[in-house]
């Protein structure tokens, strides 16, 4: 118990009449405030709250999300496509592609610019999934119009380029080669191919620093499972990728996830801008 609220637990036997009622009840987060500032140990960020450095290490510290994301490119190869040109330039798939890709995730809205979506520019709706840990935003291309004033789709391909994993549906009939979409920045490609109405089979292709850290490289499963799958892999294989390219940079702090970089982000505030709060008697 804290301040002048106070939980009092009873049987639910009878559906009590207030049930939900005290959700109406505005309860300002200052008393919790109140109650963490006057705790041993507790800190002053900074002697002036609009100190220009604090301010902007506050901001970089709200664009390190507290839990995982993923903005993953979606390709479909169609029957003999090869070139990067025609994979891009599909506006749909099979019926078969169809059905799977519902299966990703739920269609959101571009309203709120998903993975660097713009509403009218990269079509009206995508993919979205997410759980108690990531989020994973699916940059599908077939969803994504193209222009004729863009007849080598250089448009889909510098958003999809940018993601370092892609997720290639193929029903070519050749093998995905690596790199043979988006070029260099594609360090991982799990590609999906049907097997019959029901099942597919899924290939992890990898560069070889990426590679060697990653277990699952071949699965034969029904569409559902291997969707679920599907979303492991993608995280597995994006830590390895951000693993790799921290060790590459020479960072003293390899990446370990983005919780972890926003504690980090957080320590570092608290040693550069952080005064003792003076203890007060609240008795």
């Amino acid at each position: 118990m804290y301040g002048k609220s106070g939980w009092l637990m009873r049987s639910f036997e009878e559906w009590p009449e207030d049930f939900e009622q005290t959700s109406s009840f505005f309860r300002s987060g200052s008393s919790l405030l109140l109650h963490v500032s006057n705790q041993p140990g507790a800190v002053r960020l900074g002697r002036n709250p609009n100190d220009e450095v604090l301010q902007r290490s506050l901001r970089n510290l709200d664009r390190i999300p507290g839990t995982e994301y993923h903005a993953v490119g979606v390709l479909y190869v169609g029957l003999q496509q090869e070139t990067e040109v025609q994979i891009l330039a599909n506006v749909h798939g099979s019926e078969r592609y169809a059905r799977f890709l519902k299966l990703l995730g739920s269609p959101i809205p571009l309203d709120k610019h998903p993975g660097g979506l713009l509403p009218g520019k990269h079509g009206t709706y995508t993919y979205e999934y997410q759980d108690e840990l990531s989020k994973i935003t699916f940059l599908v291309a077939t969803l994504m119009p193209c222009s004729e004033n863009d007849p080598n789709c250089n448009m889909k391909k510098k958003l999809i380029g940018n993601n370092f994993v892609s997720i290639v549906f193929n029903e070519s009939g050749a093998p995905f080669r690596l790199g043979s979409v988006c070029g260099q920045f594609a360090h991982v490609a799990i590609e999906v191919i049907p097997y019959d109405a029901n099942t597919v089979l899924l290939q992890l292709h990898a560069k070889q620093e990426i590679s060697c850290w990653l277990a699952t490289r071949r699965a034969l499963l029904s569409d559902r499972c291997a969707v679920r799958l599907l979303r492991k892999m993608i995280v597995r294989t994006q830590l390895s990728v951000n693993v790799w390219r921290s060790v590459q940079d020479n960072d003293d702090q390899p990446y370990i996830s983005s919780g972890v970089d926003r504690l980090r982000k957080i320590i570092a505030i608290r040693e550069r801008f952080a005064t003792l709060q003076p203890q007060r008697d609240v008795t």
